[in-house]
């Protein structure tokens, strides 16, 4: 019984800790760590807060991976612009391996399309159970804007905070 209720509160604090939340305001783009699993559900999300209008562009990050032909960017980008979403505001980003190289090499993409010097705030979307991450990643190789966590809990399991 103390043992659950140890292993309990601790996998809470451990939640807590890696999957975190932020409030979510209009920003100047999309950042988004691209994934295999849950396409639609990241789909869902980004649509809608595209349509709310909270980011006019919308970055994609996300090579080949083992036994698919296409980059996980191309993917996502082809069920956002099945929504609606105009392709012209989609950058995609098809070399990357993993978090690290999913920010370095999509920012001379950002640089060729859009003022990069003017983005103030980015809203990161990816995976819940990856949240802390992927802002310590972005913080890392672009420090400045305001960053901001969009969640996407695809696993069908309810967040357990």
């Amino acid at each position: 019984m103390i043992k659950e209720l140890i292993s309990k509160k601790l996998c809470g604090r451990i939640g807590r800790y890696v999957m975190i939340r932020s409030p979510i305001e209009v920003a100047d783009l999309a950042f988004v760590f691209g994934t295999r699993d849950g396409v639609e559900e990241f789909a869902d999300e980004i649509e809608r807060y595209w349509k709310l209008g909270f980011f006019p562009w919308i970055v994609i990050a996300g090579g080949l991976t083992q036994g698919n032909p296409n980059p996980e960017s191309d993917v996502l980008r082809e069920k956002l612009i099945d929504r609606g979403i105009d392709a012209s505001c989609v950058i995609c980003e098809r070399n990357s391996t993993n978090t690290g190289e999913n920010v370095q090499l999509s920012l001379p993409l950002i640089k060729q399309h859009i003022d990069f010097d003017r983005v103030r705030s980015i809203i990161a979307v990816g995976k819940i159970s990856s949240s802390r991450r992927y802002l310590m990643t972005l913080e890392r190789y672009w420090p400045g804007p305001k960053k901001m966590i969009l969640p996407i809990n695809y696993f069908g399991v309810p967040e357990n905070r």
